[in-house]
């Protein structure tokens, strides 16, 4: 099991993005109030400014922006038609838009960059991408969520104007196409981007719409239904993507078809140095009956009737679930669900199907997720996490596991009677209607994650109510376990810490 350090649990939850009161009385059962934070005043909200939907400080903590929403008619309710919304930077206010996201600082904490929306008559949405409070290039839209790239410049994002679409990078118009463009990704490094290009292809019999790939502005040749996903290797120099075509499933590794022919696959994943990329791959045999195998580097590793998704762990080795059959003391045959790493047998059940694998990041810790083999008719999506090969309780549902930086602690979601916690080193949290957002410090000797009681937001930090302000924006962790974040009370913003 994992090994416990003392842990701070910092607990937070959502706000509305025209909050009320903070509500509290729930949590108290749980929690005694917080005590003040240490604040300092920014100033009044800009005028026609009601409340913060959003907020963040710079990497150096130098800087401050807040998402401020405000009222289109002050004479007519708060209803989405009739909100809108600014980014106050350091004091200094920007033009209002309808709304606004992906708010963003560069990691010199020179720059800030958002994605602004503007609501037009007939229904009619436009956006833009905002760079230090001015447009980047003439767009009716931008299709991508806007982040900085390593030398703090707007990364590559795709956009439309008119009917044309359009891959910008630099700040530039580096290609144009007449056909839709969507699913930009990055590189690790935001050197590289891929993209897919979608067109009407007119030959023989009615016209189809086929897909192809676009690597670093140059077109692939492969022309496909449909694109799953494209990623790169974390060194940023190889390529993997899945398509489908007729409906089998298509790998494409470098630029290269290493299989096709599919009717199951699991997601291709990179080893850490980048030197090996694996997936899972079925054929359909019967009704009931399966060929699946495990692909690494194009080679086969191992073959089965089910698999889960692969994986490799920090140091390098292939690890994957997988079932096989085991014969039983009268002499048949059952079948077992095991994990096997580089083709050794590390795990089996009788009562558990593992279908993720995942590491702590030194590589010390393993967690399965696996489906009860006998699960409750009641509640489909049932899961219980296997822990360096201890199965924990079985929940109704599940939330994505999280490891500490160090390695040291381990947390989830989980749902149990209609009641959402955060398991942390195998012990229940307190239960609320919903949870979510779950992470640690740097240090990972604190924890925070988003809770809802009666339908209303409360934040609980340090194990304790939080009430002082109606609005916070997410909080940040600092050095030494403190958390800073923007508030507003009373119409005034303040930034605000709190030690851990």
């Amino acid at each position: 099991m994992i090994i416990k350090k003392p842990i701070a649990v910092f607990l937070t939850a959502g706000l509305a993005v025209l909050g009320g009161t903070v509500l509290c009385g729930g949590a108290r059962a749980a929690a005694q109030t917080q005590g003040a934070a240490e604040a300092v005043e920014l100033g009044k909200l800009p005028p026609g400014g009601l409340a913060m939907s959003d907020g963040l400080i710079s990497p150096d903590g130098s800087r401050w922006a807040a998402v401020v929403i405000g009222l289109r008619d002050a004479k007519k309710p708060p209803l989405p038609e009739n909100m809108i919304a600014s980014v106050v930077v350091d004091g200094k206010v920007d033009s209002w838009f309808s709304r606004v996201a992906n708010l963003s600082f560069s990691r010199d904490n020179r720059h800030y960059l958002y994605r602004a929306y503007v609501d037009a008559a007939g229904g009619v949405t436009t956006s833009s991408l905002i760079l230090d409070g001015k447009p980047v290039g003439d767009y009716d839209a931008v299709l991508s969520e806007p982040v900085f790239d390593a030398e703090n410049r707007p990364a590559p994002f795709l956009a439309k104007k008119g009917s044309r679409y359009f891959a910008v990078i630099g700040g530039q118009s580096a290609q144009q196409y007449p056909d839709a463009v969507s699913a930009l990704v990055l590189s690790p490094d935001g050197r590289r981007s891929m993209y897919c290009l979608t067109r009407i292809v007119r030959g023989e019999g009615a016209p189809a719409w086929k897909s192809s790939v676009v690597l670093d502005g140059k077109e692939d040749a492969g022309r496909y239904d449909k694109v799953l996903y494209t990623w790169f290797s974390p060194d940023s120099k190889r390529t993997v993507w899945a398509a489908l075509d007729d409906q089998k499933f298509v790998v494409v590794v470098d630029g290269k078809v290493e299989r096709s022919g599919a009717e199951k696959l699991t997601p291709a994943r990179f080893s850490p140095d980048s030197a090996h990329v694996g997936y899972g791959f079925g054929v359909q045999k019967s009704a009931r009956l399966w060929d699946c195998s495990i692909i690494v580097d194009g080679k086969l590793v191992s073959k089965h009737e089910i698999i889960g998704n692969m994986q490799f762990s920090p140091d390098g080795r292939t690890w994957w679930p997988g079932n096989f059959w085991e014969k039983s003391a009268d002499g048949s045959s059952e079948v077992m669900f095991g994990v096997f790493c580089d083709a050794r047998k590390v795990y089996s059940s009788a009562d558990y199907q593992v279908v993720n694998i995942d590491f702590s990041s030194d590589g010390k810790h393993v967690i399965y997720e696996a489906l009860p083999k006998n699960p409750d008719k009641a509640h489909p999506d049932s899961r219980a996490f296997i822990v360096d090969g201890k199965p924990e309780p079985v929940y109704e549902k599940v939330l994505a596991p999280l490891f500490s930086p160090d390695g040291a602690h381990l947390a989830y979601g989980a749902a149990k009677d209609g009641k959402w916690f955060v398991v942390l080193d195998g012990k229940p949290l307190p239960k609320f209607e919903a949870v979510s957002r779950i992470s640690f410090s740097p240090d990972g000797g604190h924890l925070i994650y988003q809770a809802k009681i009666q339908g209303r937001p409360v934040w609980i930090i340090n194990g304790k109510a939080y009430t002082e302000y109606p609005q916070i924006s997410p909080p940040q962790f600092k050095p030494g376990g403190v958390v800073e974040f923007l508030a507003v009370k009373a119409g005034t913003l303040y930034r605000a810490r709190l030690k851990g």
